[in-house]
């Protein structure tokens, strides 16, 4: 079972993902889709890399790797200069990339809650999520990732739903902040990727089924 306060590492992959506050709906029209997308380039892409997402309307999902001490210390000693510090213990680390986490969230939902007049919390308090650091996992939880609108019901092949990273993969002149080469380096090429979407077995969402988000 994950563990919310698991802490965030360098240069390690994490599957992560969050739910709106009891039964809301965290997007309820496209432009929330591309503005918490926005969001998330703009907090996240400076400490994460990103191989998959996918946006749905009460939850979302992610699959990133945390970048190397170094350009996080970079990062962080000039967003924060009246924090700088000699060195960054792993603790400093771990709590700066959940802040990171934590404002982008904020961010989000002020705009969120002012378009549509509403108060109070939108997601659960705690961004979950899974250090991955199997090689099969990782294969096997992008085409997770991508087949989660399948498995909830919203489309009928991951392509169909709009707000999934797979339309960066399948048309490579889409402009993107996923790390696109990366992914199909680890695949063997483009061919391999999409031969490795084209199905899923009902039994493979069964393995990792504890990650499914009611």
């Amino acid at each position: 079972m994950a563990n919310p306060r698991e802490p965030f590492e360098p240069d390690t992959i994490y599957h992560v993902y969050n739910h709106g506050n009891g039964n809301d709906l965290i997007f309820k029209e496209d432009k929330n889709y591309r503005f918490f997308l926005e969001r998330f380039r703009k907090y996240m892409s400076p400490v994460a890399k990103i191989y998959a997402y996918c946006l749905m309307p009460n939850h979302f999902h992610f699959l990133l790797r945390i970048r190397n001490e170094e350009k996080l210390g970079s990062y962080f000693e000039e967003l924060y200069p009246k924090e700088r510090r000699s060195a960054m213990s792993q603790k400093d680390i771990a709590d700066l990339v959940s802040r990171q986490f934590k404002n982008m969230l904020i961010s989000y939902s002020k705009s969120f809650n002012s378009m549509y007049n509403r108060r109070g919390s939108l997601f659960l308090d705690n961004i979950e999520r899974i250090s991955i650091r199997d090689d099969e996992y990782f294969t096997n939880m992008i085409r997770y990732i991508h087949f989660n609108p399948v498995l909830h019901g919203f489309a009928d092949t991951p392509e169909k739903w709009k707000f999934n990273s797979i339309h960066t993969y399948y048309y490579a002149d889409k402009r993107s902040s996923v790390s696109r080469r990366e992914v199909f380096e680890w695949f063997g090429g483009p061919g391999q990727f999409k031969r490795f979407h084209q199905h899923i077995q009902e039994d493979e969402f069964d393995t990792i089924n504890h990650l499914k988000l009611e």
